[in-house]
């Protein structure tokens, strides 16, 4: 009876042994779930770090661009506006030495013109004493 007892009571126990490792093997079965779930979302998170560190110093030499590109244009504007000043000036001078021109020539014709009839003059006058 006792060994009746104490075989019922070792296959109690070894049943209980079974249901035992069988939980055991579920658990580490759902830590090493939960540990890859784990592993991939701190992968994942050190890849959006990276990526948002990346974007930043990209950002920041864009806008680092931005600057100097502004910069350059502020200097170009000025650099536009001294040329057209130097351009209207250079027009005005222009008018200026083509109204010097004009007269000049207007005097240059004149000077002819005094010449041939002081030369017609001459030639009448050699006409005459011939």
């Amino acid at each position: 009876n006792e060994e009746k007892e104490h075989g019922e009571e070792n296959s109690a126990l070894q049943k209980e042994n079974r249901e035992l490792k069988d939980q055991i093997k579920e658990l580490k079965l759902d830590v090493r779930i939960e540990k890859d779930a784990l592993e991939k979302k701190t992968n994942l998170l050190h890849f959006v770090r990276e990526r948002e560190m990346k974007t930043k110093d990209k950002v920041n030499d864009l806008e680092k661009i931005q600057a100097d590109l502004e910069k350059e244009v502020s200097t170009l504007k000025g650099e536009k506006e001294d040329l057209l000043k130097m351009k209207e000036d250079m027009e005005k001078s222009k008018e200026k030495m083509d109204k010097q021109k004009e007269e000049m020539e207007k005097i240059r014709k004149e000077k002819l013109e005094l010449s041939m009839k002081k030369w017609r003059r001459l030639e009448k006058r050699s006409w005459n004493y011939r």
